[in-house]
């Protein structure tokens, strides 16, 4: 019930409107009203950008001379700062590189071996080989892989 009545209520002042001297009135006003905006005179304008724009000139070449100052200290005591390790050269590194490539070619040839696909590989070195003190006259394969390989083609030929 109140429900209904609150409804009704809401409908009647639904239907209320001003009468008409108010509405023009009002009209009036809102019609003649003038914008209304913060009135800053031309000069006041160009005096304020022209400042800032000095105030920014010179941070910008504040910074841009400290990045130049500093970067100009950094590269001079670099040898202080960050000194050189021993044993880390241009041609330790690139020993040490040449090993880990020739181990990882050792590795894929014996993943290509024992999978059974024959793929023609570069030989990277002769294989270094030294006489077997059991045996004068044969000479013995220095790696593991030559040695099995070796000890096979040995068992194979029985």
């Amino acid at each position: 019930m109140e429900e209904t009545k609150l409804i009704k209520k809401l409908k009647i002042l639904k239907s209320i409107e001003p009468d008409s001297g108010y509405a023009r009135l009002s009209r009036a006003l809102i019609l003649n009203q003038k914008e209304r905006t913060l009135f800053i005179p031309a000069w006041g304008r160009k005096a304020f950008s022209r400042s800032l724009n000095s105030v920014f000139s010179v941070a910008l070449a504040t910074v841009f001379f400290m990045v130049l100052a500093l970067g100009g200290l950094v590269g001079a005591f670099k040898n202080l700062l960050f000194p050189s390790l021993p044993g880390i050269d241009n041609q330790s590194l690139v020993t040490e590189a040449d090993a880990v490539t020739q181990n990882i070619d050792t590795r894929l040839g014996e993943i290509q071996y024992f999978s059974g696909e024959e793929v023609a590989m570069k030989p990277a070195e002769e294989p270094k080989t030294k006489p077997s003190p059991a045996e004068p006259g044969t000479v013995k394969p220095v790696s593991d892989e030559e040695e099995v390989d070796a000890l096979l083609d040995k068992v194979i030929s029985y």
